[in-house]
C-alpha cells in the first residue's frame, strides 16, 4: 500500500495498534478499514510521511444470535468459503463472536497455488453501560508458491505467453519446490470504561509473526533465455504492545474541550536469516523447471529489537458556533539495536527522543 507516494507497509495497524510485520492480510475479520492520510506521529509516533491503514475488528454485538456463511468459486479453481456466528452465551452481558475463512486457488500462471485459513473467535462481557471487556484470539496461515512474473526485455515485458512461469515448483530431488509460509498468531485483551469522570481505554496485544520462504525468479533476457536468480529466509517476530488513554470533555469561560491523553510502551524482536543461491538460465520462450543451487552461507543473520515508551495528549477547543482548535504533543522514546551474527559480525544501536506536535484551526 502506498499512500501519497509513501509506502506504509510498516504503517498497518489493528484495532489502532500497530501491525507492522510483513505478511498477506486476511480480511474475514475485518469490520471496515481506516486510512488516516498525512503524518500522524502526534498519535501515532513513528511512521512514515503518507499515512497509516486501520483495520478494525468484528466484536459481539451483543443483540441476539446472527449468523452468515457464503462461498465464492472463480476459475482455476479458485474457492473461498467464509462465516460469521454472533451470539449471547446465556447472559445478556456476555458475547462470543467467531469468524473464520478457508481458501485455496490457482491462477492463469503456471503452477501457481494459493491456501489459507483464518480463524478469530471474540469474547466480549459488558457488565454495565459503559464497561467492556473484550479477549480476542487470530490464527492466520498463509502458504503459496511465489510468482515473480516474467521478465522484460528491451525495458518492456517480454513478448511470452503470459502463463509462462520461470520459478521453481516441481521438486524432482534434494531442493525443495519454492515456496511462501505465512504464520501468524495474536491476541488482544481491550477494556473500556469509565473511572470518576474520565473515559478509559486500554488495549494490551501481543503478536508472533513466521515467515518462510524460498524464491526463484527471472532477473534479466539475454540471447533467447532469462537469467534468474534465487534466494531463500526466514523472519521470527513478535510484538507486545500496551495502551492506555483516557477522554472527556469539560468547559471553560468561553469554550468548550475535548481533552485526551495517553501513554504507551511497545516492544519488538526480529530475527532474520537470509542466503542467495544461483539459478540456471531457462528458453525465454518455453522455460523448463530447473532446480536452483541453494548456498550453505548466510549473507544475512541478524537480530533486532525495538522499544517504544511514549505519552501524547491531544486537546479539541470549540470556541465559536463554527470555529474549532486542535493542539496535541506525542513524546517518544525509542530505542533500537541490531545484532549482526553473519561475518563481519557487529552490533549497532541507537535511541531518539523525539517530540510530534500539531496544532490547527477548523472553520466548520
Amino acid at each position: 500500500v502506498s499512500i501519497r507516494g509513501f509506502s506504509a507497509n510498516t504503517d498497518q495497524y489493528v484495532d489502532g495498534v500497530k501491525d507492522d510485520a510483513t505478511y498477506y492480510r486476511d480480511l474475514s475479520n475485518t469490520d471496515h478499514i481506516e486510512v488516516v492520510e498525512g503524518p500522524a506521529a502526534v498519535l501515532y509516533g513513528r511512521g512514515t510521511s503518507g499515512g497509516l491503514v486501520d483495520r478494525v475488528t468484528k466484536k459481539p454485538r451483543m443483540e441476539g444470535t446472527l449468523a452468515e456463511f457464503s462461498t465464492t468459486q472463480g476459475g482455476y479453481g479458485s474457492r473461498r468459503a467464509e462465516g460469521d456466528i454472533d451470539t449471547l452465551l446465556g447472559l445478556p452481558q456476555l458475547g462470543l463472536r467467531t469468524t473464520g475463512a478457508w481458501e485455496s486457488g490457482g491462477s492463469f500462471r503456471h503452477f501457481y497455488s494459493l491456501d489459507r485459513y483464518a480463524f478469530a473467535p471474540t469474547l466480549r462481557w459488558s457488565p454495565t453501560k459503559g464497561q467492556d471487556l473484550t479477549l480476542q484470539v487470530e490464527r492466520l496461515r498463509d502458504e503459496r508458491i511465489p510468482d515473480r512474473g516474467i521478465p522484460s526485455l528491451n525495458g518492456r515485458p517480454a513478448p511470452v505467453k503470459i502463463a509462462n512461469y520461470y520459478g521453481y515448483a516441481v521438486s524432482g530431488g534434494t531442493v525443495p519446490a519454492d515456496y511462501l509460509h505465512n504464520a501468524v498468531s495474536d491476541e488482544t485483551l481491550d477494556w473500556k470504561g469509565k473511572v470518576t469522570q474520565w473515559n478509559v481505554h486500554e488495549v494490551l496485544r501481543h503478536a508472533g509473526y513466521q515467515t518462510a520462504f524460498q524464491n526463484t525468479f527471472p532477473a534479466g533476457t539475454s540471447n533467447g533465455t532469462a537469467t534468474r536468480s534465487e534466494y531463500n529466509g526466514t523472519t521470527a517476530q513478535e510484538n507486545y504492545f500496551n495502551q492506555i488513554e483516557a477522554w472527556r470533555r469539560f468547559h471553560t469561560p468561553g469554550m468548550e474541550h475535548l481533552f485526551l491523553g495517553g501513554v504507551e510502551y511497545g516492544h519488538q524482536k526480529i530475527r532474520r536469516t537470509q542466503s542467495t543461491g544461483t539459478a540456471a538460465a531457462v528458453d525465454l520462450y518455453n522455460p523448463a523447471q530447473v532446480a536452483p543451487t541453494l548456498s550453505t552461507t548466510l549473507n544475512t543473520f541478524n537480530g533486532f529489537i525495538g522499544q517504544t515508551v511514549a505519552g501524547y495528549f491531544q486537546d479539541e477547543l470549540s470556541f465559536a458556533k463554527k470555529w474549532k482548535a486542535l493542539v496535541g504533543l506525542r513524546f517518544d522514546n525509542y530505542r533500537q539495536s541490531q545484532h549482526n551474527y553473519a561475518p563481519p559480525a557487529n552490533n549497532v544501536a541507537r535511541t531518539d527522543n523525539a517530540p510530534s506536535p500539531r496544532i490547527g484551526v477548523l472553520y466548520q
